[in-house]
C-alpha cells in the first residue's frame, strides 16, 4: 500500500481527495488528521458523495477555481450545511498573463497572487472553518500550492511536503486522466500533452516554496494577520513541544 492510498478519502464523484494531516512538524507536533482535506473538483458529487462529506464533518469548502470554471462545473454540494467559499487562487492575475508552462503558472501564482493566497489561509484560520476541503479542478497545482504553503507554515518538512504533492500523480493516472483525454484532440502528441498536464514533479513545488521563502513572512507581507497564523497553528497542530 502506498502513502497516497493510505491518505485517500474515497468520495463518489471525485478522483483525488486526500487527508493532509498526519505529518510531523518541526516543533515536535503532528498535523491533525481529518481537518484539512485536499481535493479535485466537486461537480460530480452524487448523494453518496455529499453524505460522505457530511459524515467527515466538513464545515467549509474552499474552491480555488476561476469564475469560468465554476460556471461550467459548479460544486454539487446540494442542500448540505457545508459553507461554500469561492476564493480563486489566481485572483489578481491579469488575463493576459496566462501561464505558458506549469513552472510559469507556479511563478505567476507566487509572485502575483500573494494577497489571494493569504486570503485563502485566512479563511482556513477562521473560527469554525475546519474541517475544510480545499480544491481546484485536479487538486494538483492550485490546491497543491495552497496545501504546501499551509504545511510549510505549520513546520512540515520539505521532504514530506514534496511527497504529499507528488502523491497526486497516482490518483490522477486512471479515471481522471481518461476524463481529460476525452476532451483533447486525438493525435500523436495526445499522450505527451496529457502526461505533461498531469505531471507532479516534486521540483515544481520545491521551486514554488523556494520562491516564497519564509512562509510566515510571505503571508504577513500579503496581509495575513499574525493572530490568524497563531490560530491556524493551534487548530491544525497537536502535541507541539512549544505549545
Amino acid at each position: 500500500m502506498t502513502a497516497a492510498t493510505t491518505r485517500n478519502l474515497p468520495l463518489p464523484g471525485t478522483y483525488n481527495v486526500r487527508d493532509a494531516g498526519g505529518y510531523a512538524t518541526a516543533d515536535g507536533g503532528t498535523v491533525r488528521w481529518g481537518l484539512l482535506i485536499r481535493a479535485d473538483g466537486l461537480a460530480g458529487l452524487d448523494d453518496a458523495g455529499r453524505a460522505r462529506l457530511v459524515e467527515l464533518g466538513v464545515r467549509t469548502v474552499i474552491d480555488l477555481r476561476e469564475n469560468a470554471e465554476v460556471e461550467v462545473a459548479p460544486d454539487a454540494l446540494g442542500d448540505t450545511p457545508i459553507r461554500y467559499r469561492h476564493l480563486p487562487a489566481f485572483a489578481g492575475l491579469a488575463a493576459e498573463r496566462a501561464p505558458r508552462s506549469l513552472e510559469e503558472a507556479y511563478d505567476l501564482m507566487v509572485d502575483n497572487c500573494g494577497d489571494a493566497l493569504a486570503g485563502i489561509v485566512a479563511a482556513l484560520a477562521e473560527p469554525d472553518a475546519l474541517p475544510a476541503v480545499v480544491h481546484c479542478t485536479a487538486g494538483k497545482d492550485r490546491t497543491g500550492t495552497v496545501i504546501a504553503l499551509v504545511h510549510a507554515l505549520l513546520g512540515v518538512s520539505a521532504a514530506d511536503i514534496e511527497a504529499d504533492y507528488a502523491a497526486t500523480a497516482e490518483n490522477l493516472s486512471t479515471g481522471f486522466a481518461e476524463k481529460i483525454r476525452a476532451t483533447m484532440p486525438h493525435g500523436e502528441h495526445t499522450d505527451a500533452m496529457l502526461a505533461e498536464m498531469l505531471a507532479c514533479p516534486p521540483e515544481l513545488i520545491r521551486h514554488a516554496l523556494d520562491r516564497i521563502g519564509d512562509p510566515e513572512t510571505y503571508l504577513r507581507s500579503h496581509g495575513l494577520p499574525a493572530e490568524a497564523i497563531t490560530a491556524l497553528r493551534a487548530a491544525l497542530v497537536e502535541g507541539r513541544l512549544s505549545a
